[in-house]
């Protein structure tokens, strides 16, 4: 009698509400597992492969997988001179630096590892504290917010507002606007109004976008430019796209990638942090394993999910051939649980774990996530102003955490808090 199957469907309730014993069936008994990505996304891509999908699951596949150079990111090539039709949804992700390759990835590459590397981003701490406390003591007579709304993406908002040098209430208006354009960039199946509005949502913020690009272009300043000039400067690697639209883009990634995550990284901490009661109170005892708890989120339950790349050299892998132009899907989720890598208690959350630094929470090889740094330490930061300032807090709904429906990104809808 043949043996049942395995089915993988990101987009299952039970799934999204916990993926990890799925994953962990894949990784022992179908580690390269056959799938098609565009069954679960509604994105039209015009040149999208036609070869099906590999979901890769087990750490030595997807850690060599996202540095080989074979692949290339997983956005279809389009030509954007003869594909006129193509949504704004979609047009706007294939000008993505994060979702190109080399050359055009390049000058941006070099421009955020400037702008967001380690020392410089250290510099924002204080700042970030006295955001992190404000909004804090703001809901404190209140006896209660919201977490993810009231706090981690407010927090990630004014941030990323203050790094790039964009009044904070302007940048929060634009965030707003990339609402919806963000659920189908994250995969969330939208269809006809909804979908119209998305794609409105997002003309209307390039708009605005390139508004703040025009008010930044050409003005002169003593030293060093601005990120925000910086990029404005930058012109366009595609011949097929115009200089603000490709400016546009990235900071479009910018919201999707420096906001969305950094919001997710904040909420997925806490709410780990809150289902190991122990390890709670080591944390408040000594704030300096901030860090650590930071770290092991990044592992146990990462924001990033999955990877995605296309190939553009055939080869042979655990088995099978990867074909030119197939798609195949890397599952971060997945390698970081991997118990031949993180042990046997790899589904267990621990401050001290040895094989920490094998975690794949920012990817790998050239595209390795420029916003390693910002993650870090925007929530290390406030993680120890959470603690400090609210010796009380409870979550209630630790039990049956409200996850948001999504393909690539794992985060929370909302989490409750009380003291």
């Amino acid at each position: 009698m043949c043996a049942k199957r395995l089915v993988f469907n990101p987009l299952d309730p039970q799934y999204l509400a916990d993926p990890y014993p799925t994953l962990a069936a894949l990784r022992e008994s179908d580690p390269v597992h056959r799938w098609l990505l565009g069954r679960w996304t509604t994105a039209r891509y015009p040149t999208s492969s036609r070869l099906g999908d590999w979901l890769f699951t087990r750490h030595e596949h997807v850690e060599a997988l996202l540095k080989d150079r074979r692949l290339g990111k997983w956005k279809p090539r389009l030509d954007l001179q003869r594909e006129t039709s193509v949504e704004p949804v979609v047009r706007s992700q294939t000008l993505w630096m994060g979702l190109r390759d080399p050359p055009y990835h390049t000058p941006f590459k070099k421009l955020f590892a400037q702008y967001l590397g380690l020392s410089r981003i250290r510099t924002l701490v204080p700042l970030i504290e006295q955001l992190a406390a404000t909004l804090i003591d703001e809901y404190r007579p209140q006896g209660g917010m919201d977490l993810i709304a009231d706090f981690a993406d407010q927090l990630a908002s004014r941030v990323l507002a203050a790094l790039i040098g964009v009044d904070a209430e302007r940048w929060r208006e634009l965030v707003r606007l990339a609402e919806r354009p963000m659920q189908l960039f994250d995969g969330t199946p939208l269809a006809g109004a909804a979908r119209a509005e998305a794609n409105a949502d997002l003309q209307t913020l390039n708009a605005h976008l390139r508004a703040l690009g025009k008010g930044v272009a050409g003005a002169g300043r003593e030293g060093e430019a601005g990120l925000l000039q910086a990029l404005r400067a930058i012109p366009s690697p595609d011949p097929a796209a115009a200089d603000d639209e490709v400016f546009e883009a990235q900071l479009v990634l910018l919201i999707y990638a420096g906001h969305g995550t950094m919001r997710d990284l904040i909420g997925n901490t806490l709410l780990c942090l809150h289902r190991e009661p122990e390890t709670l109170a080591a944390v408040r005892a000594d704030p300096t394993l901030a860090g650590d708890a930071v770290e092991e989120t990044l592992r146990y339950e990462s924001p990033a999910c999955v990877d995605q790349r296309t190939v553009h050299e055939a080869f042979d892998l655990a088995g099978i051939t990867l074909q030119e132009g197939q798609t195949i899907s890397l599952s971060i989720s997945s390698a970081n649980r991997d118990r031949r890598v993180f042990g046997a208690n790899a589904d267990e959350f621990h401050l001290e774990r040895p094989a920490r630094a094998a975690s794949l929470a920012f990817g790998g090889g050239i595209h390795y996530c420029s916003g390693w740094a910002l993650g870090k330490v925007q929530a290390e930061a406030a993680l120890r102003v959470v603690l400090e300032r609210l010796p009380a807090l409870q979550l209630p709904s630790l039990a049956q955490p409200d996850w948001r429906p999504s393909i690539a990104l794992r985060g929370l809808n909302s989490l409750p808090a009380r003291w």
